[in-house]
């Protein structure tokens, strides 16, 4: 289902028009012609069921997710795909403005629009910093990465202040990922052997683990944690 059309549209008609050609697995598509084929009754049912669910469901989605927050829908001004629209320069502005200690400075504002125009019309940028040759597809994070390397005629950075911007916003989490990733260290960290650690032995316990996923930091190292 396409979530995102059915959370900002939130309607029966809308609801139904999704429902008409619907995206369904393997088995979830073998069960619905197996009772299409036998004209089950509950077929019917199940349809409204659907309907139901979803109209519940884009309900909830519309009343917890950050569907208005300004930054959130500025961030994607960092798109590479976004840089020769001419429309997005108030997204680059609101991202400007909620970086702490900062945007109070009219100045770092105002550098950071022209420094945003810059970028736009850099004729420097490679396409295959977004696509290389053997069709390499780069990451957010690896396209601005180069962009960050750019000079100017005098060998200095180029976007000095647009990178105070970006590299802020590319640290949000994309998810929850990470955070229930960390849960899981937890509950390997602190085992049945374990059970009277304070709270600093766990987060030092913590910070090492963090510090060995590090490239270069001795992640192959011989020593372990529950030494």
């Amino acid at each position: 289902m396409h979530w995102s059309r059915l959370v900002h549209n939130y309607s029966l008609f809308s609801l139904t028009t999704a429902l008409r050609k619907p995206e369904f697995g393997a088995q979830t598509s073998g069960v619905l012609k197996k009772l299409k084929a036998d004209k089950n009754p509950r077929l019917a049912l199940l349809h409204k069921d659907m309907i139901k669910f979803l109209k519940r469901s884009s309900k909830y989605l519309q009343e917890i997710l950050p569907l208005q927050n300004k930054f959130l829908l500025s961030v994607q001004c960092l798109k590479p795909s976004m840089r020769s629209n001419p429309d997005i320069i108030q997204m680059i502005n609101t991202l400007a403005a909620s970086v702490p200690h900062m945007a109070c400075e009219m100045n770092f504002l105002d550098s950071v629009f022209t420094e945003w125009r810059m970028y736009q019309a850099d004729a420097d940028i490679s396409p295959e910093w977004i696509e290389s040759a053997d069709d390499h597809v780069a990451s957010v994070d690896e396209y601005w990465s180069q962009v960050a390397k750019q000079k100017d005629g005098l060998g200095n950075p180029k976007y000095i202040n647009l990178m105070l911007v970006v590299k802020p916003a590319l640290c949000i989490s994309h998810g929850q990922a990470d955070v229930e990733r960390g849960f899981s260290l937890n509950k390997h960290i602190v085992d049945e052997t374990r059970v009277n650690l304070k709270q600093h032995a766990i987060s030092a316990l913590r910070t090492v683990k963090d510090v060995k996923q590090i490239p270069g930091s001795g992640k192959n190292s011989s020593h372990s944690t529950h030494s």
